[in-house]
Order: structure tokens, then sequence, then C-alpha cells
């Protein structure tokens, strides 16, 4: 499982505040599950675009790996579903401006990075 969460709130938390505390305290509030975040995989940046007036930076974790979706609790009114997808199937599902994003992830997890973070665009 890997949690993407775009910049936008980083901006607005104090100086001692670790992204992957943001992303754990982000994954409980939004699925209802503790996750143990783990490594940095992707950091990929994208421009202001349609209704979005600012570039945002969104950050991939490394947060395990799930085997179903027991336990999961969503705030109803800000999510209505989840689901699991393979690689493939999310690079089909997510935009063409986000799916690369995919494949790195997955990448970056098999290579066991950091040292050297891959690119999303290459």
């Amino acid at each position: 499982m890997t949690w993407t969460e775009p910049a936008t709130w980083y901006a607005n938390l104090p100086a001692f505040y670790a992204a992957a505390a943001a992303c754990a305290r982000e994954v409980h509030e939004e699925l209802g599950i503790s996750v143990s975040v783990g490594d940095l995989l992707v950091v990929d940046w994208a421009p202001p675009a349609e209704r979005r007036p600012r570039a945002i930076i969104s950050f991939t974790f490394d947060c395990g790996t799930i085997s179903g979706l027991d336990g999961f609790d969503l705030p109803q009114q800000e999510l209505e579903d989840v689901a699991c997808f393979s690689s493939q199937e999310a690079e089909q599902q997510l935009p063409s401006n986000v799916a690369p994003r995919v494949r790195a992830t997955v990448r970056a997890r098999a290579r066991n990075v950091p040292p050297g973070w891959p690119r999303v665009r290459e």
C-alpha cells in the first residue's frame, strides 16, 4: 500500500511535524486504519491545472501491504468507497498526469529506495 498526499497540507504544519507522521495521520483520518509509514518512495510535482490554481508536490510513502479492506472506516462526508487495484489497473484508473507515479513507486519499492529517488517522468 502506498499513500500519496498532496503537499498542500504540508505548508500549514509546524516545522517539527514530519511528513511521515502527517501521512500516518491522514491515512487514519481518511480510511480509519493505522499504518506503519516506511520509506519515502517518490516525490512528484504537478503544475497548476484547471480549478487548482497552485502547483502541488506529492509525497508517496511505503505503507506496507494490505490483504483486504476489513477494518476500513470511511468518513462518509469525504469518501464513498475504497478499492484495491493492481498497479496496471491503477494506472488505467488514474489521470494521465498521475499514472506515471504508480510505475515509479513500484520500481522504487522493488529497489528499496531512497538513495537517488527515481524520477517519475523519465
